[in-house]
């Protein structure tokens, strides 16, 4: 039997809980700091990302971690264009929540995604790249399979077949993938020529914006050349080679994350 000295204990545990922050994500969010965090292709919010993610609301971040249409079972179940359409509706959404400083980062794709978000969004307050990765300029050339299902895509679309979803040859992380999609979503990440190129992010990105790059032990490519150096300069820029392989990047970078948002000095 309920009593009401019972019920009354149970309420009086409630308000502890909400005064300690519990249900409520702005008590949490102790430095009014808001960070996006995009997991790589074929990943989700709860694989490589988790712990780096976990770690910065403990220190009082509000982190926004979306599910995006490269990840596991719907790899490029959108275009390019729709899915930075679809990181401004995240920043829009925190920012909606009263937290006005953001800062955008990823791993792998997540990361070439950010960077290519951040080139069109000056109002962020910063970029984090996690072994960044996805560099459609180079795949047709060293794959025959993928140049086959470029080719492929692009007849497609010439027949009008745009829209239809067919199996195509990819790659993620130096391994060959097979992934189901509409030709127009696969050519605008695949296509040596289109939107989705590394270069073209970078060459996009023409503001100063401090810039963190962490990059695995044996980089497939030299993201220091192709990327960091060819950014624009700003004193908070920051390049950092790490010891672990490209999964393990996230995990691994956790205190250099936090040492570089601390020295931005952001606040809301």
């Amino acid at each position: 039997m309920v009593t009401v000295k019972r019920l009354l204990r149970l309420f009086l545990m409630v308000l502890a809980l909400w005064g300690m922050g519990f249900g409520n994500s702005s008590a949490q969010n102790k430095n009014g700091v808001g960070v996006i965090l995009l997991h790589g292709k074929a990943g989700s919010p709860r694989g490589h990302i988790a712990k780096l993610a976990q770690a910065l609301r403990e220190h009082g971040y509000e982190v926004s971690t979306p599910t995006m249409p490269w990840a596991t079972g719907e790899i490029y179940s959108a275009s390019f264009k729709e899915c930075l359409a679809m990181i401004g509706e995240e920043v829009k959404g925190l920012r909606e929540t009263g937290v006005k400083t953001i800062v955008i980062g990823g791993h792998s794709l997540g990361a070439h995604m950010a960077l290519a978000y951040a080139a069109a969004d000056d109002t962020l307050a910063g970029v984090i790249l996690l072994a960044p990765g996805h560099y459609p300029e180079a795949y047709a050339a060293r794959k025959k399979t993928v140049a086959d299902s470029l080719e492929n895509a692009k007849e497609l679309m010439d027949r009008g077949a745009g829209g239809e979803k067919v199996y195509f040859n990819d790659m993620d992380n130096g391994e060959e993938i097979t992934v189901l999609a509409k030709p127009k979503n696969y050519l605008s990440f695949l296509d040596p020529d289109g939107p989705g190129r590394m270069s073209a992010a970078v060459q996009s990105f023409k503001h100063s914006m401090p810039v963190l790059l962490i990059v695995e032990k044996n980089p497939k490519n030299d993201p220091k050349e192709t990327i960091y150096n060819r950014l624009p300069k700003n004193e908070k820029n920051r390049f950092v080679q790490s010891g672990v392989g490209h999964m393990e990047v996230p995990d691994a970078s956790t205190g250099e994350v936090l040492s570089w948002l601390k020295s931005l000095a952001l606040s809301n």
